[in-house]
């Protein structure tokens, strides 16, 4: 997610759509999971807004393949790690002492360094965070991919894809830091296959329509687990990143926006977008904390009322966006976005 040097206008594209996508899910969790507590409609508009999303970390993780697994780009360890993983870890350790603190005060955790530790090595270290590790676990293993793909054809590269994507298929998630980003190796490798597949036209608004339908099987299938209520049933399989459907829908939006971006390119305003696709990584880490003052400003109460779910949304992602915009014209500050 971080930005590269070499500038890919769908890549700009798809962090902005992710961008979204990801502020939307982690404001419509919330409500699905109240099934039977909200009213029905209430529950479908968070529902559908939730399914419709559900790609949005997949093609985060496919992007920073699509950009880093350039076997031309190799640099050495040394110099990969000293430049890579300083992009990482330097906001990771601001923001993890940040969202500890507000944690702290909004749900009244331990402010703790034990306690930290035990939610970073144990659990999901910070809701959002988690994607930070997992994408430096990923990157640690960068240089190493990099020489495997630039011995193998295309035609070997895709049975690699599919070895690690039947990998993820069957991964058994683990609330433990180290192996988390084990199941991430498959959405990785596909960022750079399909960053590299060319798409013909024709295949273009069948990709549309395809996504459409995977949006409604998630929709109406979670629908169906939660009202069926089957004793020691996951609820949530069809939001899950690593099973099939979520899988498929990642990349139909991954080769849609791709082929789509050659084809709109002169009616999207791309300075625009690129100036925009700058500030989606600072805005992925300060969207919770944001949604959480916004939730509790005596000012905007109308948030919390049924059916504010697309104003929480908005307002959010303004709010967001206008603070990583000045967090980057701090000296300091600015490297934490």
């Amino acid at each position: 997610m971080p930005k590269s040097v070499e500038r890919h206008d769908f890549i700009d594209v798809l962090r902005i759509v992710a961008a979204v996508a990801v502020v939307a899910v982690h404001s419509a969790t919330t409500v699905v999971g109240a099934y039977g507590k909200v009213s029905g409609s209430e529950w479908w508009l968070a529902n559908t807004i939730d399914a419709a999303s559900r790609w949005a970390v997949p093609i985060f993780v496919m992007i920073s393949g699509a950009v880093i697994l350039d076997p031309a780009k190799y640099e050495g360890l040394a110099t990969f790690y000293k430049k890579r993983l300083k992009r990482i870890l330097l906001p990771l350790a601001f923001w993890i002492v940040v969202y500890a603190i507000a944690n702290h005060f909004f749900r009244g955790d331990p402010l703790s360094v034990m306690f930290v530790l035990k939610r970073i090595l144990f659990d999901q270290p910070y809701e959002h965070l988690y994607f930070l590790f997992f994408l430096a676990e990923l990157y640690i293993l960068t240089p190493f991919l990099q020489h495997i793909l630039k011995g193998i054809t295309q035609r070997d590269f895709f049975f690699l894809l599919l070895l690690f994507f039947f990998i993820t298929l069957f991964w058994t998630e683990l609330r433990l830091l180290w192996p988390y980003f084990i199941p991430y190796i498959a959405y990785f490798l596909a960022g750079r296959y399909f960053f590299q597949y060319q798409l013909a036209e024709k295949w273009r608004s069948l990709l549309g329509w395809l996504i459409l339908f995977l949006w409604l099987l998630i929709a109406i299938g979670t629908f169906l687990l939660f009202k069926q209520a089957i004793p020691n049933t996951n609820q949530l399989y069809f939001y899950n990143y690593l099973k099939p459907v979520v899988i498929v829908m990642s990349v139909c939006v991954f080769l849609f926006v791709k082929s789509s971006v050659v084809v709109w390119q002169k009616k999207i305003p791309m300075a625009t977008i690129r100036n925009a696709a700058c500030l989606t990584f600072g805005m992925y880490l300060i969207h919770p904390l944001v949604q959480q003052l916004l939730l509790r400003a005596p000012l905007l109460n109308f948030l919390n009322a049924p059916f504010s779910l697309p104003l929480l949304i908005f307002f959010t992602l303004l709010v967001s966006i206008t603070a990583v915009w000045i967090l980057k014209k701090i000296p300091v500050l600015k490297l934490f976005v």
